[in-house]
């Protein structure tokens, strides 16, 4: 049974330690050591910079997980790291790049934002006319909170607005967390974009975004440092180099990603995206 077992990838930021079961979900398991995380998944969640990919394997049932520096242990059972198996998470530009066709690939990605946000998303920031009452208090509070900041977030007052999205929303990771992933990882392409650096304007967006939920935490870390899913980085590299139907199709893929956390990762990309085209890649901040 054992020889069924086969490990797709494993992630280039996942760390050594000994792992206990800390989530469930119906394709992944999560689990942490104290200061990291790290995730199985089967192979319709893919790959990323902590995901371990694995066929022929029963995720939930497993409880333990170790990882070395040459293999992983679940629950006891050793399957051997391979380097070709090993996911990059970096992003990277490849080819010539044209600004034009980002900023229009950028209009495409709006659209289907738009089309495929579920009722709890952040695409009403994309647009005002979008804005319709929540059915509690405390989300049309959250909403509120959530649009000023984004108003913040792109004016002088960049890392005030940054404080007051962050850890703001529901689930697993707050969209509020999500949006300024999107933000971080927007920022990190605009440097090969526009040949500027915004290093430091990344360090300090990871630091006043700085909270108490795990997940949030280790996904921004590996947004600031330009790590993402592959989800995400084949919708980047659609933006860079792709055709409206590339985008189209990779954009319906960030749907599948948590109940909104794909979405409101895109919208921070989006809205971050558009803020460098329209200031030619000079920083607003």
């Amino acid at each position: 049974m054992h020889n069924m077992i086969r490990l797709e990838s494993y992630g280039d930021s996942l760390e050594k330690g000994v792992y206990r079961c800390h989530s469930r979900f119906r394709r992944a398991v999560n689990f942490s050591n104290g200061r990291s995380l790290a995730t199985l998944v089967d192979r319709r969640v893919g790959p990323g910079p902590r995901h371990i990919v694995v066929c022929g394997l029963a995720l939930q049932k497993v409880e333990r997980l170790a990882i070395g520096d040459d293999d992983i242990f679940l629950d006891g059972l050793r399957i051997p790291f391979a380097s070709a198996r090993r996911y990059d998470s970096r992003l990277r530009l490849e080819g010539p790049v044209v600004v034009q066709r980002f900023a229009g690939n950028l209009e495409c990605f709006s659209r289907c934002l738009g089309r495929e946000a579920p009722p709890r998303s952040l695409a009403f920031l994309l647009d005002d006319k979008r804005s319709r009452r929540r059915p509690s208090a405390l989300e049309q509070s959250v909403a509120e909170r959530l649009r000023l900041g984004r108003k913040m977030i792109f004016s002088p007052d960049f890392l005030p607005g940054i404080k007051m999205v962050a850890g703001l929303g529901f689930g697993l990771t707050p969209g509020g967390d999500d949006f300024i992933g999107g933000l971080l990882l927007a920022l990190y392409y605009g440097q090969q974009l526009f040949k500027r650096n915004f290093e430091s304007a990344i360090r300090l967006v990871c630091r006043s975004a700085e909270g108490k939920n795990p997940f949030s935490g280790t996904m921004l870390a590996d947004a600031g440092e330009g790590r993402a899913v592959g989800r995400v980085k084949s919708l980047l590299a659609a933006l860079i180099n792709g055709n409206e139907k590339k985008v189209r199709q990779n954009a319906l893929q960030l749907r599948a990603i948590g109940h909104s956390s794909g979405i409101d990762l895109g919208v921070g990309l989006l809205l971050t995206g558009r803020a460098l085209v329209r200031n030619q890649g000079e920083p607003w901040w």
